[in-house]
């Protein structure tokens, strides 16, 4: 399961370096570019949530020892 959680962590920010490519830097409006943040926004939340449940399986792994 670990490797499944880091995996989707860098496939989430490799998508978010790509969704900062793709932003139009002449007009940052949220009516240009609404699609660039609502998938940015996602994936941060998604490498988030990659990251706390690795800290949770850590924990749950220490406690058992």
């Amino acid at each position: 399961m670990r490797k499944l959680r880091k995996l989707l962590l860098a496939a989430a920010s490799l998508i978010i370096l790509l969704e900062l490519f793709l932003l139009n830097y002449k007009d940052l409006s949220w009516a240009e570019n609404q699609s660039n943040y609502t998938v940015i926004l996602a994936m941060l939340f998604t490498a988030a949530a990659m990251v706390i449940s690795n800290r949770a399986e850590q924990k749950r792994k220490n406690k058992k020892e």
